[in-house]
């Protein structure tokens, strides 16, 4: 049996530099919807992802426009997910159990589910 979370996020972005792929640090999840919303003096304008590809190795998620964006554009990525809640190692998303030491008979929870992340630098 497999435990599951479903997630979305909402991520701001400035293109500093021309480009018409975005590179996100992911690990196993399964994207099922992406938008990217781009802002301007004039409105939003939705732009759609032409491809979602992820590579488990580098654990890495690219998405791929049909267009470049240009130095400058501002916009909000947003993506909904889904993943499996790992139970054999302590990274990404995962469920772990601990023992209570304190002597105490509560009926507390002995188990819970935990991420670990680390910045990446800017």
């Amino acid at each position: 049996r497999h435990a599951v979370f479903l997630g979305h996020v909402s991520i701001e972005v400035q293109i500093k530099r021309a480009c018409r792929t975005f590179l996100l640090n992911a690990l196993g999840l399964s994207i099922f919807d992406v938008k990217f919303c781009i802002v301007t003096d004039e409105g939003v304008k939705n732009v759609d992802v032409d491809n979602v590809s992820s590579d488990n190795h580098r654990e890495t998620i690219c998405l791929t426009f049909d267009r470049e964006f240009p130095c400058g554009t501002r916009g909000i990525v947003q993506i909904a997910y889904c993943g499996k809640i790992a139970t054999d190692e302590g990274r990404g998303f995962y469920h772990c159990k601990y023992d209570e030491t304190s002597g105490s008979k509560t009926e507390v929870p002995q188990e819970f589910l935990c991420t670990y992340f680390e910045s990446t630098e800017t």
